[in-house]
């Protein structure tokens, strides 16, 4: 290919200059908003930037599939490109991951008041979801990719024999040109997922599922739609995970849910609903163990998470953050009464 992708996704290693100016707006940060900029600034200095290149190697690599049958060692050449190019992208984007990660948690972990082990276990959570989404995406993506390469190859190879035929039994020189035209309109139709791929950046594909009929599907993403979810998404539930950790490391019983973000959503979550109307004291609260969350009749934190509040991707601008001293002790007492009469208190007190 023209351009080595490969030198061109290592150049965007974050910079010491940046990793510094980073670090001195997270220093400074007192609220999680702030700690956000960060991440946005992050978004643009470095994903976005990236994805248009990733984006630009994809195109490439299916646009010289479609435009000419390559010899084996070319095809290969082309296939191996892409491998590393696109194994280039995502470790660079991990590594760079890692780095703001590390930054994040510690600003958040200040903000809460938490230690450094409970920094580095929330770190530690925010890499592995990560890695973990990007990995899988990639995967897919690469297969695809390879995977559509060779069929236009061979779809190639096929045109190709036609229009040799149609030269040796005097097929009209129109006509040849005109088959040649319509290949790639052709292929497209034959391929839709290749035509989201090449005309709306459509590049990602998400693991398999059963739709409402009972059917295997799956849904494609562009580069920067699935990135805000897996990079800048993630990020952001920093304040939930940091709150979380430091809550169950400190033996606190209960956190407080609230609306974080009140921005519209589109389709509100009746789980968040749930939550909210489900008070003690006035306050909606989640337990941080499942035996609380039986004592006082409420949902867990974990329970909240399955049924998909506290994720910003299913329409929940909600978080938690650390309870007061006084209702911790109110629950502190209720939990030790309750170990000693197996009473539950379905209702405030």
């Amino acid at each position: 290919m023209a351009k080595n992708y490969k030198l061109l996704f290592q150049k965007f290693d974050v910079t010491p200059q940046d990793e510094a100016k980073y670090n001195e707006i997270i220093s400074r940060a007192t609220t999680f908003d702030e700690i956000e900029q960060v991440i946005n600034l992050f978004m643009k200095d470095y994903v976005l930037r990236m994805n248009a290149s990733l984006n630009n190697l994809i195109a490439d690599t299916l646009n010289i599939a479609l435009s000419s049958e390559l010899m084996n060692k070319e095809l290969l050449t082309v296939e191996n490109t892409f491998i590393f190019s696109s194994n280039a992208y995502e470790n660079t984007l991990k590594a760079n991951y890692a780095i703001i990660a590390d930054l994040v948690s510690g600003g958040a972990a200040d903000i809460i008041g938490s230690n450094p082990k409970v920094q580095k276990m929330i770190t530690e959570k925010l890499i592995s979801e990560f890695n973990a989404r990007i990995e899988g995406a990639m995967a897919n993506t690469r297969a695809d990719v390879l995977n559509y390469t060779r069929k236009l190859q061979r779809e190639m190879i096929i045109r190709n024999r036609q229009l040799m035929l149609m030269n040796e039994i005097g097929g009209m020189e129109g006509a040849i040109a005109r088959e040649k035209l319509m290949f790639e309109q052709n292929m497209l139709k034959k391929f839709p997922q290749l035509e989201k791929m090449l005309k709306d950046g459509r590049v990602l594909k998400s693991r398999t599922f059963l739709n409402s009929a009972g059917n295997e599907t799956f849904r494609t993403y562009t580069l920067d739609d699935y990135t805000e979810m897996s990079v800048s998404e993630t990020l952001k539930n920093v304040d939930r995970d940091s709150v979380e950790f430091t809550a169950k490391y400190l033996n606190e019983p209960v956190v407080e849910f609230y609306l974080r973000d009140h921005r519209n959503v589109e389709e509100a979550n009746p789980s968040c609903e749930h939550i909210m109307q489900s008070t003690l004291w006035g306050v909606p609260l989640l337990a941080t163990s499942q035996h609380v969350a039986n004592v006082l009749k409420i949902w867990s934190v974990d329970r909240a998470r399955a049924e998909h509040s506290l994720e910003i991707s299913r329409h929940c601008r909600h978080s938690i953050k650390r309870a007061s001293d006084e209702i911790i002790n109110k629950v502190n007492k209720l939990v030790n009464i309750a170990g000693l009469t197996d009473q539950v208190y379905p209702v405030e007190v």
